[in-house]
Order: structure tokens, then sequence, then C-alpha cells
């Protein structure tokens, strides 16, 4: 997930080294695998109360969208604002700053330990005027039309037209301006196939700081979003794809769970984050994808781009945008199914949905919903609990088989009588 893949990237290049981060990935792999295994994982997914578990899919959506909406990611119509945090942006390229967190010591200006540059999200000027940002509404109107009229591919067309028009050089909306990385770029592209090998990353575990209470952190972080995070979207993913039963199950959902897991230590070994399931796979469900050999295809293409890298890694964020918009639009059809009219249901559902995108993390999503559930439905639980210890019970002898038995009833809080053997 994007969030797991930023946390370890910040203590690879921060609080803990990328060897030290690599092998809390490794551990965590083999305790995922182990809940996995003993069905803890089910269980777990089946706790969540299921207006999170249905607001979940909305809230992913939403999470796509805003990413989509993104400069780094996507069609860069959103940016920073100092004031109100989010604004209108899409401003030419030229005209975008970079922030950083900073602070003046001595009279010298610099970064906050543990602050990162960011992307260039600030807007300095010419709002509304970004050639790509344009270039990206063509590329979302071609989509949506082809949606519209049920056209299979219709991302891809989308995708292929946008990618196609900023190959070009020379002109306002490409990829390779005529500037030192651009030319960098360019070059790279034009080696076609490429083959990297992995060097520095793969089998790179270091367990020397496994006395430390940094990297204890970041394990059990890995350990309870990759929990909450992939379940959640996994189940999001089955229910976007139709898959889920009355019971809240789909078919072959302890596989998926185990297969799950066990990417998580492969990907490791070969130096990335943890590989689980991604919320960009609602793409390939909108088109069409529902069995396995939609994603034995698809990791068939994954294993030819690792020779192409020079041109898939040449396709611009404002190409990708518009997919994931649309994507967010079509999940958030879950949203219905929600009982507005139910509060107890509806604010649950609604934190959930919420803090996805806010907070830029599925998990902290799931967790604001759930606390929020516990919260509203506590006292509740808390009398029905006291009204079971307080109840009356009575003892009545049956005859049954030529035996007496005594049976001891219960009233309920509709006035039935539950049964139980004395």
């Amino acid at each position: 997930m994007l969030d797991l893949g930023l946390y370890s990237g910040y203590h690879g290049s921060g609080n803990l080294s990328y060897q030290s981060a690599l092998a809390a990935v490794f551990i965590e792999g083999f305790i995922f695998l182990a809940v996995a295994a003993l069905g803890l994982r089910t269980k777990l997914a089946k706790a969540i109360p299921k207006p999170v578990r249905i607001s979940a899919s909305a809230g992913i959506g939403l999470f796509l969208a805003f990413i989509g909406l993104q400069s780094n990611e996507g069609i860069g119509l959103v940016g920073y604002s100092s004031s109100t945090l989010l604004t209108l942006a899409a401003c030419p390229s030229q005209y975008r700053a970079e922030l950083a967190p900073v602070i003046t010591v001595n009279e010298t200006t610099q970064l906050i330990p543990g602050g990162t540059v960011s992307g260039d999200i600030f807007c300095l000027k010419h709002r509304m005027e970004s050639p790509t940002f344009w270039l990206a509404v063509v590329g979302f109107v071609i989509i949506s039309y082809s949606m519209i009229k049920n056209i299979k591919g219709a991302m891809i067309y989308g995708i292929l037209f946008v990618t196609g028009v900023s190959w070009f050089r020379g002109t306002k909306v490409t990829y390779f301006p005529r500037t030192s990385d651009g030319d960098d770029s360019f070059d790279y592209f034009k080696k076609v196939v490429d083959v990297h090998k992995i060097e520095k990353t793969a089998g790179a575990f270091s367990f020397k700081d496994f006395g430390e209470g940094q990297l204890w952190v970041s394990l059990i972080t890995f350990l309870y979003v990759d929990i909450l995070d992939t379940t959640g979207t996994l189940y999001s993913m089955a229910k976007f794809a139709g898959f889920i039963n009355e019971r809240g199950d789909f078919e072959g959902q302890y596989f998926a769970f185990m297969s799950d897991a066990t990417a998580i230590i492969i990907g490791s070994t070969l130096g990335t984050s943890p590989v689980t399931t991604f919320i960009e796979s609602s793409t390939g469900i909108r088109e069409g994808g529902r069995t396995g050999l939609t994603a034995l295809t698809a990791g068939f293409y994954f294993f030819l781009a690792f020779f192409f890298t020079p041109l898939l890694a040449s396709i611009p964020p404002w190409a990708v945008g518009p997919p994931l918009i649309l994507v967010g639009v079509l999940m958030m059809k879950s949203i219905t199914e929600i009982d507005w009219e139910n509060m107890k249901d509806a604010i649950p559902a609604f934190i959930t949905i919420i803090l996805m995108p806010l907070t830029y993390s599925i998990a902290y999503g799931l967790i604001g919903g759930m606390g929020t559930y516990i919260v509203l439905n506590l006292w509740d639980w808390a009398t029905m609990g006291y009204e079971i210890i307080q109840r009356p019970r009575k003892v009545e002898t049956q005859k049954e088989g030529g035996e007496n038995r005594k049976v001891e009833t219960l009233p309920n809080r509709e006035g039935r009588e539950l049964d139980g053997l004395v």
C-alpha cells in the first residue's frame, strides 16, 4: 500500500537504515503469515463492524481520487495552501515550488530533524494554466465517454492517448522538457529495453538494530497497518467485484490471505516495502477481471515490464490521474448500502470514508471508524449486559422420556423465554 511504502521509505532513509527496515519487513511477513495461517485474519475481518466494512470501499475510492488529483501522481488540480491546507492549483511546472519544514539555529536555516522536502506542491501563480492539466482533462473525457458507451479498455485508451502526446518533445505538454533533467529522462527513454541488476537491496538484511526500540516500533507499525490496510483493501476489492456473500465471506479467501502474506516475505528479500493487495486493482476489476487468470496475465505483463522499464517509467502522472479519479467514482456506489437514517451506522461510516483520503491511510480510516462505532454502541452493550445479569430466572420441572428435568428459563427484553438446561 502507499502508506506502507511511504513509511518504509521514510525509515529507510531517516531513523533506520534501509537494511534494518527490510529486516523488519521480513520478520513482520512471517508474523503476518502465521496470523493468516491460523485463520485469525478472517476472523478479524469479520469483526470489523458492518457499516465500517461497507464504507471502506467508498473511502478507498476517495483515496484513489485524491491521489489522482495531486501533482505527484495525478493531474495536479489540487495543491498546498498555507491557510486552508488544500486549494486549487493546476499551474505550470515552472510556477510550482517545493516545501520543507525548517528552523533557524544560530542564524542558520536548517531542516527540522526528521523532516523531509515535499514535492512541488505549492502553486505560486497562474492557477489553471497548466498545459499538462488540460491534456489530462482531455484524457478524462475520453475515458468517461468510453465508459458511458461500455467500451472495454476505456482506461487504457485514455492513458495511451495522453502518454503518446506527452512523449513528443518541443511541446508545452512534453514529459521530456529541454532541460538537463528532461534530457536525462529522454536519453533513458530511448533505450526502450533495459535490465537493472538488483545489487544493493536483494537480501540486504541487518538485524543489528533489533535491540533498538525504533526498529520494534517500525515492525509493529508494519504489522498493524498490514493487517488493517490489506484486509480492508482485499475485502473492498472482493465486494467491488461482487464476490462477498451474505455471511461476509468470499470464495478462496483463506488462500488469498496466505498468498498476500507470502508476498511480503518474498518482496522483502528483493528489497521492497510490504508487497500486498493494492487499491489500484480496482481498475482491472472495472475492466472485467474476475478470476485468477487476470492475476496471472497481469503478472506476466509485470515480468515483461522488467525489461521495458524505460518506456513504462516515462508514463507521465497526468496520464494516470484520470483513471484513478474515475475508479473513485465507481467505488462510491457502496455508500448506498449504508443506513444513513441510523446515526449509529452513519457516523462511523462517514468517519471511515473521510479519514482515508485526508490521512492518506486506509488503516487510519478503519481505526477511526471502528473506534467511533465502539464508542457509540458502548452504552447499549453495557445496558444489555446489565439487564442480562439482573433478569429474574425461574426453574420449571419438565417430564421428558420418563425422566424429570429442571429447565431454567430467562425472559429476554421482548418478554420471550430463553431456555437452558440446569
